[in-house]
């Protein structure tokens, strides 16, 4: 069986995390990241539990379009960074920036810019702000992509306009991707109306109700975060990176649903996503990093015996901290060690499981959308995500209830580590 998973599994799940459109996905949010940071700083200090309303008032007077230029309208930034990182692996990177704008403005394209008011007056010229954040994430990705690749199409054929040699380079670069541009624009351009006009519908409409709103169903229940953690886990145990292999695929579905809770959030009603880019980062990796490990670092130091697990707790304290275990995970070791299967596979898998249910039954507030660096130390980083002391509560409880599960293996392992130490 182990033979199997190393020689057939193993690298199948290194080939599906370095697929094009994964990495380009994967790195296009962390272009996006410094900005969402900026706009959750802005939400954080808008919404500080208990603080004095005067000081509520002046942050929400400094900082109260900080969301509105970053969080909310994130699908803008993706297909930007989608652009310039198809670029980048397809080997164009000297015109990146040319086809992140395509992708862009492939985007706008296909956004609607006609706006019905509740009193019923039509509106043009204005793009709905809700079609540039979580709702028009799936769109954005789709068109991004199929504007990219049009682009890069005519780069790779060849059709572009040459400048003599004494032309500025910025000025022939324009020149060399306007030919380039414009194809991929008038076939998005073309292939909107006919899309519209058959269907009756705008496109941000049709791929919500037909492909977004039935994937974030899917994405967001109980059942998938079973799965994600899973595979996440499983694939650590076989020493394959889980993150850097699950996170390309759920990663879209996640930031959106986390977005959806944001603006319920910033416009004061109920958050409804539970199992969100935040809960999967702060409810998981921040309780000591991958398989919730500061707990076993602590016992490692505090309950067990042999030198070797009290100085590896030791060493690995510190970047636990910071929710960094790879000490663990390669020093007890995690990774095919059959001792630590179970409790880090299913330790993790229960522990989040505890977390979903606490916020199903309202015992701990939903996660608020704000971005919160995985780094953060534990209990900060949960009130941080739900803006309640619960969220840190939980945290603990978790760790508590992972240390319970962990407990007897580690003490298995602690003995054949002492029978060393005896010897």
């Amino acid at each position: 069986m182990k033979e199997f998973f190393q020689n057939k599994m193993v690298p199948t799940m290194a080939k599906i995390s370095n697929l094009k459109y994964l990495i380009v996905l994967r790195d296009a949010f962390m272009m996006a990241f410094p900005a969402t940071i900026f706009g959750s700083f802005s939400v954080v200090l808008m919404n500080l539990p208990f603080a004095p309303q005067g000081f509520t008032n002046l942050m929400s007077s400094i900082f109260g379009n900080g969301n509105n230029a970053t969080m909310a309208i994130m699908s803008i930034f993706v297909c930007l960074g989608i652009g310039i990182n198809l670029a980048k692996q397809d080997g164009y990177d000297d015109e990146a920036h040319f086809i992140g704008i395509t992708s862009l403005v492939g985007f706008l394209l296909v956004t609607p810019t006609t706006r019905v008011l509740e009193s019923g007056e039509v509106v043009d010229g204005i793009f709905n702000i809700s079609n540039l954040g979580a709702s028009g994430m799936f769109v954005g990705m789709i068109v991004a992509f199929i504007s990219a690749e049009l682009h890069c199409f005519v780069k790779r054929k060849g059709w572009k306009i040459s400048m003599p040699e004494m032309v500025p380079e910025t000025v022939a670069k324009s020149f060399s991707a306007l030919i380039p541009m414009l194809f991929s624009l008038t076939i998005v351009t073309l292939m909107n109306y006919v899309i519209t006009t058959v269907c009756g519908d705008d496109l941000h409409s049709l791929i919500f109700t037909w492909l977004q709103a039935p994937l974030l169903g899917i994405g967001g229940s109980f059942g998938a975060l079973m799965v994600t953690q899973f595979l996440i886990q499983f694939l650590w145990f076989f020493g394959i990176h889980g993150h850097n292999v699950v996170n390309p695929m759920i990663t879209p579905i996640l930031q959106t649903l986390g977005l959806q809770n944001l603006e319920a959030y910033t416009a004061g009603l109920e958050r409804t996503n539970i199992f969100t880019m935040q809960f999967q980062e702060i409810f998981t990796v921040s309780l000591g990093g991958s398989g919730m490990t500061l707990i076993v670092v602590l016992m490692m130091i505090f309950f067990m015996k042999s030198k070797t697990l009290k100085s590896l707790g030791k060493l690995a304290i510190g970047p636990g901290a910071f929710n960094v275990n790879e000490p663990v995970i390669f020093g007890l070791p995690i990774v095919l060690n059959s001792l630590a299967f179970i409790p880090w596979v299913f330790g993790t898998m229960i522990s989040a499981a505890i977390a979903y249910f606490a916020m199903k039954l309202g015992i701990v507030p939903l996660t608020t959308g704000v971005a919160i660096p995985w780094t953060t130390p534990i209990f900060i980083s949960g009130m941080m995500a739900t803006n309640s002391i619960m969220g840190g509560v939980l945290q603990l409880v978790q760790a508590l209830i992972v240390g319970g599960i962990w407990f007897p293996f580690l003490k298995m392992m602690d003995k054949k580590y002492l029978d060393n130490d005896d010897i």
